[in-house]
């Protein structure tokens, strides 16, 4: 029960024992009609009582009880009333949870921003879970994922969500290592051939490869060469299609080193690129022993705090995957990325359903990602030597997370 449930509670308890009280001792009244007198205290009462301290002291209380009660209604309908109509717009969006992102995203959002566990708030259009735990976010989820309709989203933060390949029902998973890492490679793409060395394992670092790798191999003209430095055997166990993928396109290459970063300074001063990708500290730990040990510079470094520029060389160093009030709404909802991705996969769809190459528009792909058929695809018919075979064209609902990222990194 909430503080002030129990003050509802409360409250008249304490004004009608005192009233009970005061009537007993003055009056000399039997706990009945003592009882049945001191009710009257419950609303504005301003005949004269008997002369009894504690009666005064239960006429105003609940004189001002009741004040607060009809000042906690008229707040409540207010609110009410302000939530009802940001709930209403288009672009309305109610963030739950108690991460250290949700103020920034608030902020962020403006007037379009909804920060409140009130019923209304769940008539937003979006919905984004944002708790310090997992186990907190399927909670919530759990409880209200039903009373989402199904012009609704939910955007719901897990640490255990990757490779945005989740999205069921209007309900979109993503972590914030990989959000970091799609909007890391959207901003420094690999234009030339690079070779990038990647200090650091662990979640955060297995999403800079993996969008690296997925959003750079079709360019072929680029030729990345990646020297990662840190345990990846379950990246490399869980990631088969790479090597294929890679096979497949050529011109890239990834050389995992199992000993420290230091032992293999020559193979980093042939580095175009050093990404960080461990926590802050030992990023700036990292970072600052780079500068000293030789000419290296074009370091980009991870973290999410605040004037890590004071602690490191900022002409040799970048700090990347920030993020602020400016970019969180960007970054963690990544509408145009999904838009785009999604139409990348309708050209696709248009095409292999339109023989004769007719150029598509903007607006043909655009309105089919709308269309049912676009999410559940279609049965193609194909005339063969005179007869009639049919083949089954994907919708996106029917993309794995593989070719759900690979059309997200195409966005990218």
């Amino acid at each position: 029960m909430k503080k002030r449930d129990w003050i509802l509670v409360i409250a008249p308890f304490i004004i009608v024992l005192l009233g009970m009280i005061g009537y007993i001792r003055s009056e000399g009244y039997e706990t009945y009609k003592a009882l049945l007198s001191s009710l009257k205290l419950l609303k504005v009462y301003l005949d004269p009582l008997p002369a009894d301290p504690l009666l005064e002291v239960a006429r105003w209380t609940g004189i001002i009880f009741l004040f607060g009660l009809f000042y906690t209604a008229l707040v409540a309908i207010i609110e009410g009333n302000i939530l009802w109509s940001k709930a209403r717009r288009a672009d309305a969006v109610a963030v739950h949870g108690d991460s250290i992102y949700v103020e920034q995203l608030i902020d962020s959002l403006g007037r379009r921003g909804i920060h409140s566990d009130h019923p209304l708030a769940f008539k937003a259009r979006r919905q984004v879970v944002m708790f310090d735990s997992d186990e907190k976010s399927l909670a919530f989820y759990q409880k209200h994922s039903q009373k989402l309709k199904d012009n609704q989203e939910m955007h719901l933060c897990l640490d255990i969500g990757n490779h945005i390949g989740v999205e069921q029902n209007n309900i979109y998973v993503f972590n914030i290592g990989e959000v970091k890492a799609i909007s890391y490679w959207k901003e420094h793409y690999c234009c030339d051939p690079e070779t990038i060395t990647v200090i650091g394992d662990g979640k955060l670092a297995e999403a800079i490869l993996y969008w690296g790798l997925l959003t750079n191999v079709f360019d072929l003209s680029s030729g990345i060469k990646y020297q990662v430095f840190g345990d990846y055997s379950r990246f490399l166990a869980l990631h088969r299609d790479i090597a294929d993928m890679i096979y497949k396109y050529g011109g890239d290459s990834i050389e995992f080193i199992q000993v420290p970063w230091y032992e293999k300074m020559d193979l980093i001063s042939e580095s175009d690129r050093i990404i960080l990708c461990d926590d802050t500290c030992d990023n700036v730990e990292t970072a600052n022993l780079l500068c000293g040990a030789g000419d290296f510079s074009n370091i980009h470094l991870f973290t999410d705090i605040s004037n890590v520029e004071t602690l490191i060389d900022a002409n040799r160093c970048q700090i990347v995957g920030e993020i602020s009030k400016e970019n969180i709404e960007k970054i963690l909802l990544m509408d145009d990325i999904h838009t785009a991705g999604k139409m990348c996969h309708a050209v696709y769809m248009l095409s292999e359903k339109d023989d004769k190459g007719q150029a598509l528009t903007y607006e043909d792909v655009s309105s089919y990602i709308e269309k049912e058929e676009f999410y559940d695809g279609y049965t193609k018919e194909v005339d063969q030597d005179g007869a009639t075979s049919s083949y089954r064209v994907g919708g996106w609902n029917d993309n794995d997370a593989f070719t759900r990222g690979s059309n997200y990194a195409a966005a990218i």
